[in-house]
């Protein structure tokens, strides 16, 4: 009966740790998408300045 516990209790903790890698890998992506946006906007705006003057 132990043995079948720390089993559980090791694909539980397997299983965290995909998780826990798919969300951070999902969270690095979002932060990269948004920070490339942010990019393309400042880069816009400077195009968009520097046409005016």
């Amino acid at each position: 009966m132990q043995s079948e516990g720390a089993e559980e209790r090791l694909f539980g903790g397997l299983d965290g740790l995909m998780g826990q890698g798919r969300s951070v890998r999902k969270r690095a992506g979002e932060f990269l998408t948004s920070h490339f946006q942010d990019v393309k906007m400042k880069v816009a705006i400077l195009a968009s300045w520097r046409c005016r003057g």
